[in-house]
């Protein structure tokens, strides 16, 4: 966590938790602890943090997977009204994320730069694809800790979008998938990039392309660190492109 971010609201922990219900058949946990997850949501949406987001928010996409989840939560545990709540918060998220990728298509540019000035101008506020957090330090904010959820969502309604974007991340940024590569990019003096800059990029491919699950292992590369959460993640999401296409 970069020391500029503000505190980001605990209710974008409810989806691990859904997450974790979901895959483990936990739900009695989910019921144990109702009364405080909906006072979360309830204390989330008083904050107004969803505001802003059709012009870039780092937690943009956590903030609306969270949503989804709270909502299936709500199902689950049959309860109604909260429900209905939950649908509108994810209804009124949506829209300004959408708007944000649409922003994000209509400003893709190349521009040549006449001097390390205008460069350096550039690396500090950042683009429509990276988003800035502090000087010379930005992330793939549309990608950002992307879930499948939201990737199936923005997919469907901003196709053309996804697929402009995508491919210019790939002229941009030709090896995205190469741990600690394109410092010099975005990142200008710094050492090398952290290693959410590979996820972020990794988990767009798979949930917003068509790549299929032998164009994901080519972008594996190594992992950053011994016990790299980040590389355990990549090969779970192999995995489970590996179910979809026997499913289908």
């Amino acid at each position: 966590r970069h020391h500029n971010y503000k505190k980001t609201h605990p209710f974008v922990n409810t989806y691990p938790i859904w997450l974790y219900a979901q895959r483990c058949g936990e739900w009695n946990k989910i019921a144990d602890s109702w009364p405080y997850i909906k006072k979360n949501f309830t204390d989330f949406i008083q904050t107004g943090l969803l505001t802003g987001i059709e012009n870039g928010k780092i937690e943009a996409n956590q903030y609306l997977a969270s949503l989804i989840a709270f909502r299936e939560m709500s199902y689950k545990m049959d309860d109604e009204e909260t429900s209905q709540q939950a649908e509108m918060a994810v209804n009124h998220a949506i829209t300004p994320l959408l708007s944000w990728w649409r922003k994000s298509a209509n400003n893709i540019q190349k521009p040549i730069f006449e001097n390390i000035a205008q460069w350096d101008s550039f690396l500090g506020k950042g683009d429509f694809l990276f988003l800035k957090v502090g000087h010379h330090k930005s992330k793939l904010g549309l990608f950002h800790n992307l879930t499948p959820e939201v990737a199936n969502i923005i997919k469907k309604q901003q196709n053309t979008e996804v697929e402009k974007i995508w491919k210019w991340m790939e002229t941009l940024c030709p090896t995205w998938h190469l741990m600690g590569e394109e410092r010099q990019l975005h990142y200008g003096e710094n050492f090398i990039d952290p290693p959410d800059l590979a996820i972020d990029a990794f988990r767009a491919m798979a949930w917003l392309t068509k790549a299929g699950q032998e164009e994901l292992v080519e972008k594996l590369d190594i992992p950053f660190c011994q016990a790299d959460l980040y590389y355990i993640n990549k090969l779970a999401i192999i995995l489970d492109k590996s179910v979809d296409i026997k499913q289908k």
